[in-house]
Parts: C-alpha cells; sequence; structure tokens
C-alpha cells in the first residue's frame, strides 16, 4: 500500500491487498471482496470504498461531464485524490460488471 496516497484512498486499496493475501488472485475479484467488506465495515473504509467504485464508473463512462458536476464540492476533491482508472482494462476494468452483478 503506497501511504503517500491520499488518505481516502488508504482504506479500500489496504483492503484489495488483503484480499489478495488471502488468496484471491484476479484484481478484480479483489476489488470486489474490498468493497463488499469495507461498506460492510461502514464509516471511512465504505466512503473510500464507494470513491474507488465510482471511479472505476466513471472510466465507463464517455462524457462524465454533467455527472461529475452534480456531486458536491468535497466528493469532487476526494475523488481527485483516487488515481485515474481512465484506460483501465483487463481484471480492473471488469470491476463494475462484478459491482453490477453482485447489486442485482
Amino acid at each position: 500500500v503506497d501511504v503517500t496516497r491520499s488518505p481516502v484512498a488508504i482504506p479500500f486499496t489496504a483492503a484489495h491487498e488483503l484480499a489478495h493475501m488471502m488468496g484471491v488472485a484476479d484484481e478484480g475479484a479483489a476489488n470486489l471482496v474490498a468493497y463488499e467488506h469495507c461498506v460492510a465495515y461502514g464509516g471511512a473504509f465504505a466512503y473510500s470504498a464507494r470513491l474507488w467504485a465510482l471511479r472505476y464508473a466513471l472510466s465507463r463512462v464517455e462524457n462524465p461531464g454533467e455527472g461529475v458536476r452534480a456531486l458536491d464540492e468535497s466528493i469532487l476533491s476526494d475523488l481527485s485524490a483516487i488515481p485515474s482508472v481512465t484506460g483501465v482494462d483487463g481484471d480492473y476494468g471488469d470491476v463494475v460488471d462484478m459491482l453490477a452483478a453482485n447489486l442485482s
């Protein structure tokens, strides 16, 4: 875990890396496990996981401008602290599909 990242990014990242330590090799699956556990734990962990999920979802939207502009300034600031996932493909890019399937 890169501790130089914004504090808002660390809870989800740490949970993602712990998922790997627990034997989840696939990046998308590690994201899903991390998301589920962070949201269940609540607080800063849930917030961090939801920001990461939003970042992944926004990477799949062709023109997210209007939706992003509707976000609260503090959320926009925190979202900008999450590393860009634009152009993500492979296992990381599958996380949006995995989250959507898990919610339905």
